[in-house]
C-alpha cells in the first residue's frame, strides 16, 4: 500500500498545522474526516473541497453532499479517491469547512511513501500549535459584509455606491425642479 502525506494549515492567525498519512486509494471524505477529527472540530456541516494550484485560486469543487439540483450532479468526497486528483507532485487543495463560520485549510500534497508496516492509517504524525475551538470563530455574513446577516453591510454599500447619509437629493437645490420637469414631460403636474 503507498501512502501520501498531506501538510493541512489551519488559517487562522495562530500556527496550527498537522501532518496526515494516508492510503492512496482513500476518498476525500477519509480526508476531511481525519482533517475535522484531528483539529478537533464536530463535521455535519456543509463543507467542501477546491482542487488548487500553486497561487491557491480555487479550482473545481468536491462536496460533503450532492446538493445539486435535478440533472445536475456534484463531485462528492464520498465518491471521489484520491488518487484521481493527486496529479501534480505538490498538488494542493483547499478545504472551507462550515460555509457560515469559514473555516479554510489549505492542504498540501508533501510526498508518497510506502505505508510503514504496524501503522494504522491515516495517521497524523505531527501536530503543531492548539487548534481553536469551532465556535470561536463567529458565523459570517459572506453575502452581505454586515453583522447578523443585516444586509446593511459595508462590503455591499460600497461596492454598489451607496451612502448611508445619502438623502437621494431630497430638499436639494434645483433638484425638484429638476424631477419636476421630468414628470411634467409626460404630462403629471407637480
Amino acid at each position: 500500500m503507498n501512502i501520501y502525506r498531506f501538510r493541512v494549515v489551519l488559517d487562522t492567525k495562530d500556527d496550527v498545522f498537522c501532518d496526515v498519512d494516508i492510503d492512496t486509494q482513500a476518498s476525500f471524505e477519509d480526508l476531511y474526516n481525519t482533517i475535522v477529527k484531528t483539529f478537533k472540530f464536530g463535521g455535519g456541516v456543509m463543507s467542501s473541497f477546491y482542487l488548487s494550484n500553486e497561487n491557491w485560486d480555487k479550482g473545481e469543487e468536491i462536496t460533503l453532499l450532492d446538493m445539486g439540483e435535478g440533472d445536475q450532479k456534484m463531485l462528492t468526497m464520498q465518491g471521489c479517491k484520491l488518487a484521481d486528483y493527486m496529479t501534480e507532485p505538490r498538488q494542493r487543495l483547499i478545504l472551507v469547512y462550515d460555509f457560515m463560520r469559514m473555516w479554510c485549510f489549505l492542504v498540501e500534497l508533501i510526498g508518497e511513501d510506502s505505508a510503514e508496516k504496524g501503522v494504522k492509517y491515516p495517521d497524523v504524525p505531527m501536530m503543531f500549535g492548539n487548534p481553536p475551538k469551532e465556535e470561536s470563530k463567529q458565523m459570517e455574513d459572506t453575502m452581505f459584509g454586515g453583522d447578523e446577516m443585516s444586509g446593511t453591510g459595508r462590503m455591499v454599500d460600497e461596492e454598489f455606491g451607496i451612502d448611508e447619509d445619502d438623502d437621494f437629493g431630497e430638499g436639494e437645490e434645483g433638484m425638484d425642479d429638476e424631477i419636476g420637469g421630468m414628470f411634467n414631460d409626460f404630462g403629471y403636474d407637480d
